[in-house]
């Protein structure tokens, strides 16, 4: 009975940490834009921000 409560508290804080992490890279991608100087709203540069997020977030 005690394993599957230490399956539910690890599953819920990788969740947790996942979600977490995930909004860090929401909340700095300007920053990284700004660095390597891309507009994310040009066409071209729009997919290079949407491969850029996919690959951060692991998609």
């Amino acid at each position: 009975m005690q394993y599957k409560w230490i399956a539910l508290s690890n599953t819920t804080i990788g969740v947790l940490v996942a979600s977490i992490n995930g909004t860090i890279i929401l909340i700095s991608l300007p920053a990284i834009f700004r660095d390597i100087s891309i507009n994310p709203f040009t066409s071209f540069q729009y997919l290079l921000w949407i491969l850029t997020l996919m690959k951060y977030l692991g998609i």
